[in-house]
């Protein structure tokens, strides 16, 4: 972190009441507060472990139906350990589920957190009793603290953790992921974990040839562009408290349960601060560019004339400064591509860009 954000260890984090009545951390230094509003042990169970189909991947139902071996989770933003333990408390009580009802036991599960600063998660096992959720589990934590990993008796549940730089973690991470809970502070406060490279890297760490999900607090039009920039499908997740808007990203567009859409494209263009953190100006068009070229709209409906403005305006929504030459690919006045002046553009091209993702271009 750069002194401009200072971490956690800067200051004390002391506890503080949120609107229902439940206690989370608050870093005084930085004005922040974990799981803000609702709480940890809410947003854990009801956002990451919920909204991000947990309990379906451990079941191998939903959309993750077929699947065989462990579930691996990335807890991006350890912090108290709130959203981890809301995994393993989520296999937990499924496993005794399964064993009262006498069915299989659920696939194993392995979550692999990532963090920089212990501070918080020393304050949760300090305040375990005040805090609740970390009751039970404080030798677990400790152990974690002291030797970076931990696994239960059965050898079904397995924790690592990882310390240092979100970005370069990512990137040497020998596990691939299957579900990601995106929690680390907000843009504010810790610009380096909401860039292009970040969710780019996340979405490389997936399991080759499978897909996953991932879920975060964060709906802001810059944090979802940045997503989609990192080769993720975006839509909408569940309110939370006095969040209206959650985010589901997915690498598979048939996974999200309310998809984003030209709506979002039109609001998009009419923010004050649209792009991806660390967007110099100089790149702004190609960043609009590849945002309105990304495959998402293909699969939500397609976009209006309208909102493919001219690639060489000055903001996401602003005209284009006056003198500017006109895009070659457009046909002055209408938006529209111009046909033999984009090779490899338009609807040809987008297909042949993200063949990853195991779209084919469509018969004519």
């Amino acid at each position: 972190m750069s002194e401009k954000h200072p971490t956690s260890e800067s200051a004390e984090y002391v506890l503080k009441r949120q609107d229902n009545g439940a206690l989370a951390l608050f870093n005084p230094a930085l004005g922040e507060t974990m799981h803000p509003g609702v709480g940890p042990w809410e947003e854990a169970t009801r956002l990451y472990a919920g909204a991000g189909g947990l309990a379906d991947a451990l079941t191998a139902r939903g959309r993750w139906s077929g699947e065989t071996g462990e579930v691996v989770v990335f807890d991006v933003g350890l912090g108290g350990a709130a959203n981890a333990l809301g995994a393993l408390a989520t296999r937990h009580e499924l496993a005794a589920r399964h064993k009262s009802q006498g069915r299989p036991a659920p696939r194993p599960l392995r979550v692999v957190s990532f963090e920089h600063d212990l501070s918080p998660l020393r304050k949760a096992v300090e305040c375990a009793a005040e805090l609740a959720y970390p009751l039970g589990w404080e030798d677990t934590l400790r152990q974690l603290m002291t030797q970076g990993q931990w696994a239960d008796p059965a050898g079904e549940v397995h924790w690592e953790l990882r310390m240092g730089d979100l970005t370069e973690l990512v990137k040497v991470e020998p596990r691939r992921g299957d579900l990601m809970f995106f929690d680390p502070f907000s843009p504010r406060s810790n610009p380096e974990a909401w860039t292009v490279d970040v969710f780019s890297a996340l979405y490389a760490a997936r399991r080759p040839g499978g897909d996953a999900m991932l879920v975060t607090y964060s709906s802001s039009p810059a944090s979802r562009a940045a997503m989609l920039l990192g080769g993720w499908f975006v839509g909408k997740g569940p309110s939370i408290g006095k969040v209206r808007q959650t985010t589901q990203a997915a690498s598979r567009f048939s996974w999200l349960d309310e998809p984003l859409d030209r709506r979002w494209v039109a609001l998009w263009r009419q923010e004050a601060h649209p792009w991806p953190l660390g967007t110099p100006p100089s790149r702004r068009p190609q960043v609009r560019r590849e945002l309105l070229e990304h495959l998402q709209w293909m699969q939500a409906g397609g976009l209006d004339e309208s909102d493919d403005q001219d690639e060489n305006s000055g903001g996401a929504g602003k005209p284009g400064k006056p003198g500017s030459k006109p895009n070659p690919g457009k046909k002055p006045g209408t938006g529209k591509p111009n046909p033999g002046k984009r090779s490899g553009k338009g609807r040809d091209g987008v297909w042949a860009k993200y063949p990853q993702r195991g779209y084919q271009k469509p018969s004519k």
